[in-house]
């Protein structure tokens, strides 16, 4: 194993050891350190950790703010929205065409989080101002039949949910002509709109 992908966010939270990597369910650095130490030298001691993380989490649940109330953050949203105004100005200058699709969590019942789908709408409305075309695959996603998550603790979409966006963007992509049609080429997409 010489080369692998790993999002930028987790880096941090890796070690790459020999026969594989180890991940530690901890985002604080002080924490990772010590659970990565962990996991390499003592089984016994990592059982341990991973039980008393576990177990102060379950604790602090109750005092948590629901990720279902969270208000959209003004400041993130400013910073979000001034760095596809950066995108689209470099995309622009190479007359390449730029589509912005704001995403979503869902909970268990397939339903996005309203302060996810405010966030979404102000994307939307900001994107259309500015002459960006934008793709927001909710609907579709709250119209599945199969469940948008990997499982009740995971928010990340299942594999049903990603094919039913890729569908969605090839779909967007092929109907608005983004892609130039090549000469010579006998194949085709077979595309269903969603």
């Amino acid at each position: 194993m010489d080369e692998f992908v790993i999002r930028t966010s987790q880096v941090q939270r890796i070690r790459k050891v020999e026969g594989g990597v180890l991940y530690s369910i901890s985002g604080r650095p002080s924490l990772t350190a010590l659970d990565l130490w962990l996991e390499q030298h003592t089984f016994a001691g990592t059982l341990v950790f991973h039980g008393g993380f576990s177990l102060v989490h379950k604790f602090l649940a109750p005092w948590r703010v629901p990720t279902d109330k969270m208000a959209p953050n003004k400041e993130l949203l400013e910073l979000g929205l001034q760095e596809i105004k950066r995108v689209h100005d470099a995309t622009n200058q190479k007359a390449i065409k730029l589509i912005v699709m704001p995403i979503a969590s869902f909970d268990t019942d397939n339903f996005a989080y309203p302060h996810h789908v405010s966030t979404n709408s102000a994307v939307k409305e900001w994107c259309a101002a500015q002459g960006i075309m934008t793709l927001d695959p909710t609907n579709a996603l709250e119209a599945s039949t199969t469940p948008l998550r990997l499982n009740a603790e995971d928010y990340h979409w299942s594999a049903s949910a990603n094919a039913i966006v890729g569908q969605k963007l090839a779909s967007l992509v092929v109907f608005q002509n983004l892609i130039p049609a090549h000469r010579g080429s006998h194949r085709r997409l077979a595309l269903r709109e969603i």
